[in-house]
């Protein structure tokens, strides 16, 4: 995709407390979670008229320095585990990530200030439905940190922050706050949490000029390991018990292994792999173990060399009643969540054409947070996240009666997640010699990815001229990729509001689901 970047000015932002030199494990997601690279998301706000400017460049330093002393270690170096550090074995196998920081050769918050001698205004989307628009404008324009402005873990690590914020003014007095961040460090809810907490911290400097001393903070502590206590059995024993693997294998996955051989032993394509063996320092444990080897990538499967279209749409509350009423509502045991993310995974199957019979995954993010016992605090940093299957025959999701069945499917592999089997889920990644050997997820024809963040506070970051007009995430041009998102407006619950699908498909099946009778009507 080609992305026209507005010229930029760059300053590193450090915390405004300093803080003690620390090094501190992350959670095994955490690690997990350094396979997704980074992700990147952006608001937009318009221009303020007979108020002060809420984004001057030295408040807008100060506000972000002093909202990091809750976050410190948002400033500080993600790397890779070494057996000299401190913690628990299990904490320091290979590939586990580690976060440095209140040193003064932290990397800091990377912060850049830019300019675009265009409005703001074209590139919202509006909310109307039945209007499709180019879900990948916003990037074109530049509204997000480049990929390369945070640190990379694999397959090569990379040194770098864990966080870039870019604030681009338009020509109009609209403004864009971008964000990139390490998945290791957050995942959406937690990435809305931080921006959340800045903007309050920012308010209160624009509202009082002069010294933040007596600007409140937030109390974010940072306590990945109390994600790790949730694990069943012990972290640290060179094997995972039986009984552990048992409770594991009642969880639907995908899970392909990338050190497994492709048939006629073709390599991946390149660049679409963090791996395709053993690193060194653990291959005398893979051959003691015997090498065992899981199911390949499905490359054949998927079209890479085919162009994708990425495009948006806005599902008004009317809609997404009638989607879950036809996959049977909450009499049906399905959520309006559920029936919307199954809506779009049938349609996606129906324009496939899939010969019958042929097994259809998607790919759920399922939260952990309220899902474990005794549960994590809705405000808990870091990623807290996995990736499950639904699973089903294509004709079944795309034949009479797909509604339900793709929701059930769904509702069936969340369900799935009980404290139990999540606990055991933990464990196994804590043993895993690799955590990027397995691959959760895929994409293409018989494969689709998704993630939601519908209720993730997206909307919650007034920095003084109100909540954003838009907020979005980036979606990969990856053909089979789904991302569900909030909408401002009044109402308490998001089905109230209504509902954006940006959808990442191939041109020909792009065509076939935008065209599809029963994409708004059923």
């Amino acid at each position: 995709m080609t992305t026209t970047s507005p010229a930029t000015s760059l300053k590193r932002i450090f915390p405004r407390a300093p803080s003690r030199s620390t090094s501190k494990p992350l959670s095994i997601i955490d690690s997990v979670c350094s396979a997704f690279f980074s992700f990147a998301a952006v608001k937009l706000y318009p221009a303020v008229v007979d108020q002060p400017d809420p984004f001057k460049p030295a408040l807008v330093e100060a506000s972000l320095g002093h909202v990091l002393s809750a976050y410190p270690h948002w400033a500080g170096r993600l790397r890779l585990a070494k057996p000299d550090d401190p913690g628990r074995p299990y904490q320091k196998r290979f590939g586990r990530i580690f976060v440095e920081y209140g040193s003064p050769s932290d990397p800091g918050v990377l912060l850049a200030f830019a300019e675009r001698d265009t409005p703001l205004a074209p590139l919202i989307p509006p909310l109307v439905e039945g209007e499709t628009v180019d879900a990948a404008s916003l990037e074109r324009a530049g509204v997000y940190p480049e990929l390369s402005s945070v640190v990379t873990l694999r397959p090569s690590p990379t040194d770098g922050a864990a966080l870039a914020v870019q604030v681009l003014r338009f020509s109009c007095g609209g403004v864009a706050v971008g964000f990139r961040v390490s998945h290791s460090l957050a995942d959406a809810g937690t990435l809305n949490r931080f921006v959340a907490d800045w903007a309050d911290v920012h308010r209160v400097a624009l509202a009082s000029p002069g010294s933040l001393d007596g600007v409140p903070l937030p109390h974010r502590p940072f306590e990945p390991e109390l994600l790790d206590e949730h694990a069943m059995g012990d972290l640290d024993a060179d094997e995972l018990d039986e009984a552990t693997e048992r409770e594991y294998a009642k969880l639907p996955r995908t899970a392909l292994d990338l050190w497994a051989p492709r048939p006629g032993s073709a390599p991946h394509p390149e660049g679409m792999a963090l791996t395709s063996g053993p690193d060194p320092s653990i291959d005398a444990v893979d051959a003691a173990l015997g090498r065992p080897r899981g199911s390949p990538l499905p490359w054949s499967t998927w079209h890479l060399d085919e162009p994708v279209s990425l495009r948006s749409l806005y599902l008004a509350p009317p809609t997404l009643e009638r989607i879950w009423a036809a996959a049977g509502g909450r009499e049906g045991g399905v959520s309006a969540h559920d029936a919307l993310v199954g809506h779009f995974w049938r349609l996606s199957v129906r324009a496939r054409d899939l010969t019958a019979g042929t097994e259809a995954r998607i790919t759920p993010a399922v939260g952990l947070r309220a899902r474990l016992d005794p549960p994590l605090s809705p405000d808990a940093l870091g990623s807290n996240f996995v990736l499950l299957a639904s699973s089903s025959t294509s004709d079944k999701v795309a034949g009479a009666g797909g509604e339900a069945v793709a929701a059930r499917a769904i509702r069936s592999t969340i369900d799935s997640a009980s404290p139990a089997a999540l606990g055991a889920l933990l464990s196994h990644e804590a043993h895993a010699l690799d955590p990027v050997r397995v691959q959760p997820y895929f994409c293409g024809e018989e494969h689709t990815s998704m993630s939601s963040w519908i209720g993730a506070g997206a909307y919650g970051a007034d920095f003084g001229s109100g909540a954003p007009t838009y907020a979005e995430g980036v979606l990969p041009s990856v053909d089979g990729m789904l991302l569900f998102e909030d909408v401002p407006g009044e109402g308490r619950k998001w089905i109230e509001r209504g509902a954006r699908v940006k959808l990442a498909l191939r041109n020909e099946v792009m065509d076939k689901v935008l065209s599809d009778p029963e994409l708004l009507s059923l």
